[in-house]
């Protein structure tokens, strides 16, 4: 059994994120799979430019647009902007003009050498002078508290704007405005907020949210030439009852739906091209994408930042959904690639490794061809959201993918389900077959699990970087299997807090009056104390971490020991966690049965 699939078929490095046996990942979390095709490396993490504890106005960051060779960020209530680097700290623009009363509904685009900007009640504009200081000026008032979208539509040329809960006006570069009941603007029907609004070449795409108003099914695209009183067409999005981000690959709209279902416009209606692991814990709507949250790539990807905080349930998560940036390709389908983390600018210290799960996305931008006079440029993303800073507490931040890809990351990859070949196997071996480890600290760690046992959640205090406490019993995770011979594995991943993105296994749990006190197997890099969110969950590991920088395959023993019996089953599901400085790379693994139980036909 051969990892990837030789069969491309079966989807060689595919996540379909509709089961646990099609496609090759089940769950992953930070992995690259452009920069080298046809292999896996781990992603760079996404690092804290700006947060909460630079500027106390910062808020959720909603919008990013790159301006008058500025990057500008509306954050909370405020607007924010930086003239260097992405991952250099943004201040509050106090131009003249400068609106204070943004929101989770705000938007931003560029028109006629313009930035534009929406809040609740107004339109402004922004004039241009080299620096990004030029004054903004209100250009019409507007009512669109559930939703202020704004896009600019080339055809016409004139910029486009959500003006109330039914209404879309537009304004041409001396500023005329027309309003619904006029040409170049828009009264729409049948209920339901306005969600997202994006333009291509030929048509303006906007998202509808079903309502009783209109049925209360489904949501619907609407198309628009841009000038009619009325709409082109209209296609409903199947099952989907918010239409949550809408972005144009090659010229062709996709949108995001509240199930988290990429969809596409095929010319006749929009059908599915893939989907985040949301189900069956949805996150909550106003956590999961922003209207902003989508962006395409150099790579004919799409990047969406999500956030997998569940709706009316705060403990539990759906295993294989991790907050953060997915990347949606024809070929892959959606993988885990940019991971949160404490990391910040100028700082080399590691308090975690990603941070599984958020309190809130925000907006996600491609500044890869930014530049400014004063500087060169690290990062090629910006990316927005709210964060815990430990298992309860929260601030917002505005993060960067380091370019510099210097500072140790982890990521790891979990297959779906090997089937034995006759009706039982003996699952003996593993070869790994990998780039010959480029830093002393690097390492690969495989474990498998034979049957699904829904996991453990619990807040955890640390008391050093290798033993917590905790008032929930983990006893089960250090309790032999029936059999007496192997472990079931008792592995412990942090999921938000210190130590976050780490997945250690538990060596022993000692209960004194209620309150257990766990020792790990490996020091948890950059934690002293505080408190943060873990999962205990049975995996067995299958290796101690291979950390040789000669050879570039390891064999190891699935049952876990050398001495111990080989592994009996019908299935078997394989984990794999990498902790790499630089590029590294996991180029396959062999998994070697022999029959137990044999098919005699």
């Amino acid at each position: 059994m051969i990892f990837p699939f030789p069969d491309i078929s079966k989807g060689t490095f595919s996540q379909f994120n509709r089961g646990n046996i099609l496609g090759a990942f089940w769950s992953s979390m930070g992995l690259d799979l452009q920069s080298n095709p046809g292999i896996v490396r781990v992603t760079q993490r996404l690092r804290i430019s700006t947060d909460t504890t630079d500027d106390s106005d910062l808020g959720l960051p909603i919008a990013f647009m790159v301006w008058d060779l500025a990057i500008f960020a509306i954050c909370g209530a405020k607007i924010f902007r930086n003239t260097t680097s992405p991952n250099t700290t943004f201040t509050e623009d106090a131009s003249s003009g400068t609106p204070t009363d943004f929101s989770t509904a705000s938007d931003m685009a560029i028109f006629d050498s313009r930035l534009w900007a929406t809040t609740p009640n107004a339109i402004y504009s922004k004039v241009g002078n080299g620096s990004g200081t030029g004054a903004w000026t209100s250009r019409d008032t507007i009512s669109a508290t559930s939703g202020a979208s704004v896009t600019a539509f080339l055809k016409f040329p004139r910029v486009y704007y959500v003006s109330s809960s039914s209404g879309i006006s537009s304004m041409d570069a001396a500023n005329v405005i027309a309003a619904p009941g006029a040409d170049y603007a828009l009264t729409m029907t049948g209920g339901g907020n306005t969600g997202a609004m994006r333009a291509n070449s030929t048509f303006i795409w906007i998202g509808r949210n079903a309502n009783s108003s209109n049925g209360g099914i489904q949501a619907r695209i609407l198309q628009w030439d841009g000038i009619s009183q009325q709409i082109t067409n209209e296609f409903p999005v199947k099952n989907a009852r918010y239409i949550l981000a809408i972005v144009m690959l090659n010229d062709i709209p996709h949108c995001m739906d509240n199930n988290g279902v990429l969809s596409r416009y095929t010319g006749y209606s929009f059908e599915e091209v893939g989907r985040l692991p949301f189900g069956p814990l949805t996150p909550a709507l106003s956590n999961a994408i922003c209207q902003n949250g989508l962006v395409v790539t150099k790579n004919n990807t799409i990047l969406v930042n999500v956030s997998n905080k569940n709706a009316g349930n705060t403990a539990n998560y759906n295993e294989n959904n991790y907050s953060g940036v997915f990347e949606w390709s024809e070929e892959f389908g959606f993988v885990q690639k940019f991971v949160y983390t404490y990391n910040k600018n100028g700082s080399s210290t590691i308090t975690d490794f990603g941070q599984n799960q958020i309190s809130v996305a925000g907006a996600i931008l491609d500044v890869s061809n930014f530049s400014s006079s004063t500087s060169g440029t690290n990062g090629q993303f910006l990316v927005g959201s709210t964060y815990f800073y430990d298992a309860t507490n929260t601030r917002s931040a505005i993060f960067f993918d380091d370019s510099n890809n210097t500072i140790q990351k982890k990521g790891y990859l979990v297959t779906t389900w090997f089937f034995s070949s006759e009706v039982q196997d003996k699952f003996a071996h593993i070869y790994g077959i990998f780039r010959r480890l480029l830093n002393a600290a690097d390492s690969i760690v495989f474990k498998y699990r034979l049957t699904e046992i829904d996991p453990t959640y619990a807040d955890i205090t640390w008391v050093d970087t290798t033993h917590f406490t905790t008032t929930t019993d983990v006893t089960a995770y250090w309790t032999a299997s029936p059999d007496g011979n192997t472990s079931l594995g008792g592995e412990v991943e942090v999921l938000q807090g210190t130590g976050g993105g780490t997945c250690a296994h538990i060596t022993s749990v000692v209960n004194n009056a209620g309150t257990y006190t766990v020792t790990l197997d490996s020091a948890v890099t950059g934690v002293t104390t505080g408190t943060a969110k873990a999962r205990f969950q049975h995996w067995v590991k299958i290796n101690d971490a291979v950390t040789d920088q000669i050879k570039q395959y390891q064999e190891m023993f699935v049952a876990g020991n050398v001495g111990l019996p080989d592994t009996f089953d019908t299935r078997i599901q394989i984990k794999v966690c990498m902790t790499f400085t630089g590029n590294g790379e996991l180029h396959k693994f062999a998994l070697q049965s022999n029959e137990d139980i044999k098919i005699d036909l």
